[in-house]
């Protein structure tokens, strides 16, 4: 699976509030940063309560659809990938409601599913 695949199935498990299939695409621990919060989670039951309250918000402002761009991407190591995705969160009748850069560093080892290590995001709520 090539990363830009990883990503738009990401997107499809969040669009239907799958964080039981989403917390296989993190690494334990792993690390989100928010504005001036650094969020470090330690287990799968953090990354999926920290993902249910992400996806809250996110339905919360409306979000039927979540798309997937890939900006930016570049081996940082040869197991590891830095890259900058840009979200878009639709509504139910296409318009958008938000578009979002999120910086990733990702776990790539040879046979084995990417991981997200780290994710360097913009708070929610900022509109497009």
């Amino acid at each position: 699976m090539t990363i830009e695949q990883f990503f738009k199935a990401y997107a499809r498990e969040f669009e239907m509030g799958n964080t039981q299939a989403l917390v296989e695409y993190y690494s334990e621990p792993s690390m989100d940063m928010c504005g001036d919060a650094t969020t470090v989670l330690q287990s799968q039951q953090d990354i999926s309560d920290y993902l249910q309250q992400i996806i809250q918000q996110c339905t919360a402002m409306g979000m039927a659809k979540l798309s997937a761009k890939m900006q930016t991407q570049m081996s940082l190591a040869d197991d590891i990938t830095f890259c900058v995705v840009r979200w878009t969160l639709e509504s139910a009748d296409g318009a958008t409601l938000m578009v979002t850069p999120t910086s990733y560093t990702l776990k790539c080892k040879q046979g084995e599913p990417c991981k997200i290590i780290a994710s360097v995001r913009e708070q929610l709520g900022v509109q497009a």
